[in-house]
């Protein structure tokens, strides 16, 4: 624990002595380089929770200290505390990242349960889960205010991500629907499950189950035709020559509408029409009371219209 408490002080040490990255041409260099341009943000600039290190340290297995340009997001718990950095090793003389090290991507603190909060919920309510920083910048280019974006940096943080209860509950709270938009990984070779969509599956199910109002949902790009050839049309297996499809592939390959529909468009309606039935049902067949399944039903009816409320309570009447 004391390690722990040590780490996360160190973390936030970085994090306040970092620059902010908003207008740094390097990191913009760096995610033109990845495929997005930092003009096609919101605002035209990067969130406030990535910032620009000039010499970064860095250790490698045999506690070797070299240090890089870097860049770093910020990660905060459910209770809004600084607990961890995602830090990205930088080329020193081209755009990308660093060439010579194996691991340029390195997390430190306590990241269980964190995430990389890139800008503030939207209006719509709808937040959008990721792994990665530069698939989460993506990602607000594509939905242009139409939905917040959070990262979690792994399938293990897809698993673990807490909510801060402000967000769900109370006056004050806005967020109705979350998406983890997962990653389309191969399965490994002596596995069964590809990680990025079982991360995204189980977190999303975690979280639903903490939270029984939210309309919670999972957006893989898989689907050829948001994707296209990325994946084998019959299959859905991962292309050839590809390690795995992210929803960065799908923006620099097939543009931010793709993107939009496949986050949005038709993950929105899966989650909209379905999810409050599903549960419902759920609840009922369980014996849960009924005031339990009817909060789900009054959710429904901001969403769908009278005659489809209708039809989920016919549904459902065989198991009530």
């Amino acid at each position: 624990e004391q390690f722990r408490a040590r780490e996360i002080e160190k973390v936030r040490f970085i994090w306040n002595t970092a620059i902010t990255g908003a207008d740094h041409e390097r990191l913009h260099r760096y995610f033109a380089h990845r495929g997005v341009r930092v003009a096609d943000l919101p605002d035209g600039k990067l969130p406030a929770t990535l910032r620009y290190v000039y010499e970064l340290e860095h250790y490698n297995e045999d506690k070797k200290r070299t240090v890089r340009p870097g860049l770093i997001g910020m990660m905060k718990n459910h209770r809004g505390e600084v607990v961890c950095i995602q830090r990205i090793y930088l080329d020193s003389a081209g755009d990308g990242k660093a060439p010579d090290l194996d691991d340029c991507k390195k997390m430190r603190g306590s990241p269980a349960g964190a995430a990389c909060r890139l800008g503030p919920l939207s209006s719509s309510g709808v937040l959008l889960i990721c792994e990665g920083i530069e698939t989460g910048v993506a990602l607000l280019a594509a939905v242009k205010g139409r939905a917040a974006v959070w990262c979690v940096m792994s399938e293990g943080g897809m698993r673990s991500l807490v909510l801060p209860t402000d967000i769900v509950v109370g006056r004050s709270a806005t967020l109705k629907t979350v998406i983890f938009a997962g990653d389309h990984d191969r399965v490994p070779k002596r596995g069964v499950n590809r990680p990025g969509e079982e991360g995204a599956r189980i977190g999303a199910n975690k979280l639903s189950a903490a939270w029984p109002g939210l309309c919670v949902g999972v957006a893989l790009p898989n689907d050829p035709a948001v994707v296209g050839d990325m994946v084998d049309a019959a299959t859905r297996e991962v292309a050839e020559g590809r390690k795995g499809v992210d929803w960065l592939d799908v923006y620099k390959e097939r543009g931010a509408e793709a993107v939009r529909r496949g986050v949005l468009e038709d993950a929105a309606a899966l989650d909209v029409r379905t999810l409050h039935l599903v549960r419902i049902a759920a609840l009922a067949a369980t014996g849960a009371p009924k005031m339990a399944w009817e909060i789900n039903l009054e959710l429904m009816q901001d969403e769908v219209s009278a005659e489809e409320v209708d039809a989920a309570l016919a549904a459902v009447a065989p198991i009530i």
